[in-house]
């Protein structure tokens, strides 16, 4: 089975490293995307920004935890299908998987929208930055559908 895999190139050294960096580099850009924002909200807002960054990541990660953990089930599967030979299967596991991601992360991003302000509250909006916690939240909430 082994030998079978690594001549179909599917454990090969070579697409396994593409792979790995590939997920590195995702992880790399998440990593300075929210450094830039607590930079950029500190110097540009001041303490009120990195308050308002800082009740949005929270948010971010937990998004960017669940839409990792269906990549790998999803890749799981996808990989066990193909181990078995099955290619048929292994594309319909990667169309369904697809299809329900846009599915779930559009509803999400419903859901959000719509309780937008109970949310933010929830994660210490205070009165006095609820408006541009609001501001800084809307493109997060546009952003789950990409995850």
């Amino acid at each position: 089975m082994t030998k079978t895999l690594t001549k179909q190139g599917i454990c090969s050294t070579k697409r396994f490293r593409k792979m790995a960096a590939t997920a590195v580099i995702i992880a790399v850009i998440d990593l300075i995307g929210g450094m830039f924002d607590e930079i950029i909200a500190g110097h540009l807002v001041g303490e009120i920004g990195i308050t308002v960054v800082g009740l949005g990541y929270p948010l971010l990660a937990f998004f960017l935890f669940f839409a990792g953990m269906f990549g790998v089930g999803t890749i799981m599967h996808y990989l066990k299908a193909l181990g078995e030979g099955n290619n048929e299967k292994a594309q319909k596991i990667l169309f369904e998987s697809f299809v329900s991601a846009i599915v779930l992360s559009t509803l999400t991003a419903v859901l959000l929208y719509i309780f937008r302000v109970p949310v933010v509250r929830f994660l210490g909006a205070t009165d006095e930055i609820l408006d541009i916690t609001l501001a800084y939240y809307m493109p997060l909430v546009i952003t789950v559908i990409f995850n």
